[in-house]
């Protein structure tokens, strides 16, 4: 992902993120390199921020629900 706003979506079972910069200082949701877990019910637009990153998405039961 390289400087993008995704589509609001929720985590009906929460959702599990490993950020990859691909240069110091790039963010993903306002978090630099590493884990970030959001609870079940939790709500964002995923956001990368300051150049490139690789981020892995991981959904228990590979819930996830788009929102408007």
């Amino acid at each position: 992902m390289s400087d993008i706003v995704g589509p609001l979506h929720s985590h009906p079972n929460g959702e599990i993120d490993m950020i990859m910069p691909e240069v110091k200082g790039v963010e993903f949701d306002g978090h630099g390199e590493g884990w970030v877990v959001y609870g079940p019910g939790s709500v964002h637009s995923p956001t990368v921020t300051g150049g490139k990153a690789i981020v892995l998405y991981l959904l228990p039961d590979g819930v996830i629900k788009f929102l408007r």
